[in-house]
């Protein structure tokens, strides 16, 4: 979500539970200047009401309960793939894809919790809710959402390479080259956003709203160029690259295994001699199950992200859907849901892991389960 620098000078209040339990469902201190952007149409399409159970219901209660259960699992994660080992090329990947989701669904408890209390609008509270996770939350988050891009296309090319030729890329990726790949990833990715870290700062400011001082967004002067430059590299051209990377290698991956499939039955039934080079571009069962685990793994991917990537776009060629401009409370209806989706992909990766892995399954159990799992027989 991107906030623009009117956020901090306008004379605007939100809709608050107490406005909405007052049955006054509205914006509240329109400003009466021309210039002021609320003086537009921020009610097409959406009404207030209808913006504000999105904002209640969705970003406050549906993210909170999402993000604590992610936050959660991914615990859960990291300690099942680290007792699992690092010595295997996909328990690293995952592991590491673990860690970013842990990151990114962390961030989200705290957005859940400013943006209640944005809506309260508690009195005497020594910051403004909104603007002071923007600052302190919502960039990191967005930047470890994106490291989580960059590590399933990371692991979409990896698996579709190990269908494709298994024993060649055996020796080509490694664990060792893996983790040089992720640190690459957690390092040199998201130091791309410093310049915009820079030009967003928190200062003790006059709130006209509350008419007092509070910790609020301090945004530098030039922060308009600096994140537009930022835009259309970090958050449009990488996260699209990214999902056709997932999307192409799903597509050759899944034609390869088709292939693989329809071999062994042929050999099965004899119709087909086995040799050194046939038998060198098959892939054993208990590596199918391990792609079959990771290409659903990629697809709940690609139908997460790709909202986020279509409403950029959507943005791009409509500007006027953004916050605090015309389309104000239709904008925020929609990303309250793509949001929630975003967030979705990196906290219910536990299910897959747990339904379609023996081996993270066995493992899970003797970690959380050891009483019950002794008391079976052997």
């Amino acid at each position: 979500m991107t906030l623009s620098n009117e956020t901090i000078s306008f004379n605007f209040r939100c809709l608050t539970i107490t406005d909405y339990f007052s049955n006054n469902c509205s914006y509240r201190q329109f400003s009466t200047d021309k210039n002021d952007i609320f003086a537009i149409n921020s009610k097409a399409l959406v009404s207030d009401k209808t913006r504000f159970y999105f904002e209640l219901y969705v970003l406050v209660i549906a993210n909170a309960i999402v993000s604590l259960f992610g936050t959660a699992s991914n615990i859960i994660n990291i300690i099942v793939f680290a007792k699992m080992g690092v010595s295997d090329v996909v328990n690293v990947s995952l592991l590491g894809l673990a860690v970013a989701d842990f990151i990114s669904v962390f961030l989200v408890v705290w957005c859940s919790i400013c943006y209640g209390l944005f809506l309260l609008d508690p009195p005497g509270l020594l910051f403004d809710p909104l603007t002071f996770w923007y600052v302190t939350a919502g960039w990191p988050h967005f930047i470890f959402s994106r490291v989580t891009c960059y590590i399933t296309a990371m692991v979409s090319i990896e698996r579709c390479l190990c269908v494709i030729a298994p024993f060649k890329v055996k020796e080509i990726i490694t664990p060792r080259r893996i983790k040089v790949c992720l640190v690459f990833i957690f390092t040199i990715f998201p130091s791309a956003y410093i310049p915009v870290l820079l030009v967003h700062k928190l200062a003790w400011k006059f709130d006209t709203n509350h008419n007092e001082t509070r910790i609020m967004a301090d945004f530098a002067t030039n922060r308009d160029k600096v994140q537009a430059m930022s835009y259309y590299i970090n958050d449009i051209f990488l996260p699209t690259l990214s999902i056709f990377v997932v999307m192409f290698c799903a597509i050759v991956t899944a034609k390869s295994l088709r292939r693989n499939v329809e071999w062994k039955i042929e050999k099965r039934i004899g119709q087909v001699n086995s040799s050194k080079d046939t038998e060198s571009n098959t892939i054993s069962s208990k590596e199918l199950k391990v792609v079959r685990m990771l290409m659903v793994i990629c697809t709940m991917f690609v139908m997460c992200y790709a909202p986020s990537v279509v409403l950029l776009y959507i943005r791009f060629v409509y500007p006027e859907l953004s916050m605090y401009k015309t389309y104000h409370n239709l904008f925020i209806s929609i990303y309250s849901f793509v949001f929630l989706l975003e967030i979705s992909n990196s906290s219910f990766n536990i299910v897959i892991y747990y339904v379609m892995s023996s081996k993270f399954n066995s493992t899970f159990n003797q970690l959380f389960f050891r009483e019950k799992t002794s008391a079976l027989p052997t």
